[in-house]
């Protein structure tokens, strides 16, 4: 199981089938379910840069979550596995 604490953080974790984000406040919480163990999972923010009167503001827009798998398949085989969102 990998928890990160919130959603402005960036890294990696290995070797999970659970990952969990919060938002600062804890207001708000989802949890990715694999069944299948991931290799690797990427998290990071994504920011956009607005220009106000004062200055260049950075804005939060999105988390983005990105499950890595190392998949290695024989010819006309298949494989199958779910992710599952809670929230």
């Amino acid at each position: 199981e990998s928890r990160i604490a919130g959603i402005n953080d960036t890294g990696a974790v290995s070797g999970s089938s659970l990952f969990s984000i919060k938002d600062s406040g804890g207001d708000m919480s989802v949890d990715f379910i694999f069944s299948k163990k991931a290799e690797s999972i990427w998290y990071f923010p994504v920011k956009t840069i607005s220009q106000s009167e004062r200055a260049y503001e950075l804005n939060f827009q999105a988390s983005c979550i990105v499950p890595r798998w190392q998949i290695k398949l024989e010819s006309a085989r298949e494989l199958k596995f779910n992710i599952r969102l809670s929230y």
